[in-house]
């Protein structure tokens, strides 16, 4: 599969070259700003999405009993 993907990439690039420019040059303008680990480390799920699924797999346990 990844030399599937190999030769489509380099397919598109000489079909299509001014895409892979553009590409390129909007990578290299975004700023190097380091993340926290706070933010490295969260899922960017807020914590009582979590408790409120937690609690309908709890409600759902007991109601199969």
């Amino acid at each position: 599969a990844e030399d599937f993907f190999k030769r489509f990439d380099q397919a598109m690039q000489t079909a299509y070259p001014a895409a892979y420019a553009v590409q390129a040059e909007a990578v290299a303008t975004l700023p190097a700003v380091p993340n926290s680990s706070k933010e490295a480390a969260s899922s960017g799920i807020p914590i009582w999405v979590w408790i409120g699924i937690a609690a309908v797999i709890a409600v759902a346990i007991l109601a199969m009993r």
